[in-house]
């Protein structure tokens, strides 16, 4: 997945890879950010090099079941587009997802960047950004950590869902078969995975609206579709 995520960006900037590497300076970065997040340490080759984007925060917070991850830029020069990259370990990074435009600018000055990660990993969750020039210049920002507890009992969420929509399912233990059942007892949906821990399950498109149980390992939980 690296490998061709790294050849697609060679792809689509002419084959010219560059890469630059900052860290925010501490008078930067808001004391809100403070409370929710871990700097990993400065990253080498940092050099003098004047960042392309200047950030005045970047923050990642765990609020009970999510990840939220803001960043706020005040500077933007020849800027393209942010990659937000997530890690289980802080070394090997993958993807999240590519974010061309702010949620909110204020005159053009400050842009304000929002994602959500629905389902992080029990542990701690590292996060990376990375901004991309319109010449194909990679420049990667400090890394972020989150620690997610393990829970003392799996969730479901959300809830209520609706048909067609997935389903996280966060587990103390690791659950490889689950199924759906409605109040009669019949089965609507199996579940299966032989080699990981199920962590998400899609409900069928045609399901009807009410209320259903869904039992994963030893546990059942009441599952409401609308």
């Amino acid at each position: 997945m690296r490998e061709f995520y790294f050849l697609l960006l060679v792809a689509i900037f002419g084959g010219q890879a560059h890469a630059r590497v900052f860290t925010l300076d501490a008078s930067t970065v808001t004391p809100y950010a403070t409370p929710f997040f871990q700097t990993a340490g400065p990253q080498p080759g940092s050099g003098n090099l004047v960042p392309p984007v200047a950030l005045s925060n970047w923050i990642a917070r765990h609020d009970g079941k999510s990840i939220e991850l803001r960043w706020t830029t005040h500077e933007e020069e020849d800027h393209a587009y942010f990659v937000v990259e997530h890690s289980a370990d802080g070394a090997s990074f993958e993807p999240l997802i590519v974010i061309t435009e702010p949620q909110t600018s204020y005159e053009g000055l400050l842009r304000e960047y929002f994602y959500v990660h629905q389902y992080p990993a029990v542990g701690t969750n590292y996060y990376r950004l990375a901004q991309y020039d319109v010449d194909g210049t990679l420049t990667h920002y400090d890394i972020r950590s989150v620690q997610v507890a393990k829970p003392d009992a799996a969730l479901v969420h959300p809830n209520p869902v609706k048909p067609g929509q997935t389903l996280g399912l966060v587990s103390p233990e690791g659950v490889h078969e689950a199924t759906l059942y409605n109040l009669e007892g019949t089965v609507v949906a199996n579940y299966r995975d032989d080699m990981d821990s199920i962590s998400e399950l899609t409900l069928p498109a045609n399901i009807a609206s009410g209320t259903y149980v869904l039992k994963a390992g030893n546990q059942s939980h009441r599952v409401v579709v609308q």
